[in-house]
């Protein structure tokens, strides 16, 4: 694979680019696009957010800004980055930087004029190159080599580069899920291995990012596993992990989005949705997703068929849909490997199917027979189950005749 200036055309002439490129570089001093930019343009992938580095000083790239009428937003000056928006666009600014010294999370960093020196300061071969307005690629340390190969290294020590910032373990994994191919950079898995008790230092929103990203990754079983054998994924998640539970749902369901992901990973019972909540700091919605898709699989474990449609409109009336459907992708990627596309096509059929909706509401209950407002709920509890049972009948004999049951049934456990 051979690159020319052609390549980065589209990147250098992405609204707002080009103007920041000449506006500092006309100002006296130089400006490059940094990093994943330029990864992912080589990679032939979409680039999301363009990050530009540059010889001038926050103070430098303000005042030059100000000369042209270009807002610039002082967030995380303390940190040499300064934010220019362009035709609504932000940039950050980035000023060239030298580690002075590294804590294992944070470094204290002094400005540099020196490309080299910055791009030998970052994580991987791939995320230190950078390009020059006129077109010009600049690689330091080797990193087109890699981008060609799809090979995820270390930019010098792995040891080092992890020990500078221990967060470097998961991210060196999610590229290599993300970008990665062939076998994974055997220097670097030594390193991480060396560090996996360190994980624990991290925190829980950062641990929960990085193997967020790692999980939406097209195909990210062949890296959990290698985590996995290498004991890194219990030192993250701090329990079992299961990645051949992931490559079975990814089987029938590609689409399966990262909660079901994380629930196929490293969720059997709910006592994991609660330490996965606490171990990477879920949020409420992901942690009730997870424990209620544990909740469905107690009742469907070991399932080698998809459940029944009674089974299924019963989880909807009960559960919700949406979390039926967790449920269901559970179920899946404990099943057996040839029961793959059954389930893949109840989930499918799932999607679309309408939940069912108890015909009567407490309003009837009372027509039927005055009561404390409190025995209404029971009723209605006990009202559903008879429903369920009796396969969501809609005639107005059978429901009066079942809300009658659940009336005398209430009433009588009242009464003991």
């Amino acid at each position: 694979m051979e690159f020319s200036r052609a390549d980065f055309s589209r990147l250098l002439a992405e609204p707002g680019v080009s103007t920041i490129l000449r506006l500092i570089n006309q100002g006296g001093y130089e400006a490059r696009i940094v990093g994943g930019a330029v990864r992912n343009v080589l990679m032939g992938l979409p680039s999301k957010d363009i990050d530009i580095a540059t010889t001038a000083t926050p103070q430098q790239v303000m005042a030059l800004a100000a000369r042209m009428q270009i807002r610039a937003l002082p967030v995380g000056l303390a940190h040499g980055t300064v934010t220019l928006v362009v035709g609504g666009q932000n940039f950050e600014i980035t000023t060239l930087r030298q580690d002075v010294v590294t804590d294992g999370r944070h470094a204290k960093v002094k400005f540099s004029q020196d490309f080299a020196v910055d791009a030998a300061r970052r994580d991987f071969t791939v995320n230190a190159l950078s390009l020059s307005l006129d077109g010009t690629l600049h690689d330091y340390v080797g990193g087109l080599a890699d981008i060609k190969a799809r090979h995820i290294r270390f930019i010098g020590n792995p040891a080092q580069r992890i020990a500078e910032d221990r967060l470097r373990v998961l991210r060196f994994f999610r590229f290599y899920a993300v970008y990665g191919q062939g076998a994974i950079d055997a220097a670097g898995l030594k390193a991480a291995i060396a560090a996996r008790q360190q994980l624990s230092q991290l925190s829980p929103e950062r641990l929960q990012a990085e193997m967020g990203r790692l999980l939406d990754a097209a195909d990210p079983v062949p890296t959990l596993q290698i985590m996995a054998d290498t004991d890194i994924l219990p030192c993250i998640i701090g329990g079992m992990a299961y990645p051949n539970r992931v490559r079975n749902l990814l089987r029938a369901v590609p689409t399966a989005d990262r909660t079901q992901r994380l629930a196929a990973l490293a969720v059997t019972v709910a006592e994991d949705a609660d330490r996965l909540r606490d171990r990477l700091r879920l949020s409420n919605a992901v942690y009730k997703r997870l424990h209620a898709a544990a909740g469905i699989l107690s009742g469907w474990h070991g399932r080698a068929l998809p459940p029944s449609q009674h089974e299924l409109m019963a989880a909807m009336l009960v559960h919700s849909r949406p979390a039926t459907l967790d449920g269901l992708a559970l179920v899946l990627a404990q099943a057996p490997r040839e029961a793959a596309q059954a389930f893949g096509d109840t989930i499918r059929l799932l999607r679309d199917a309408k939940p069912p909706k108890l015909p009567l509401s407490g309003m009837d209950v009372l027509k039927s027979q005055p009561m404390a407002g409190a025995r209404v709920g029971q009723i209605l509890k006990a009202l559903q189950a008879r429903w369920i049972r009796a396969g969501f009948p809609n005639g107005p004999a059978a429901l009066s005749a079942l809300l009658e049951e659940a009336i005398a049934s209430v009433e009588k456990d009242a009464g003991q």
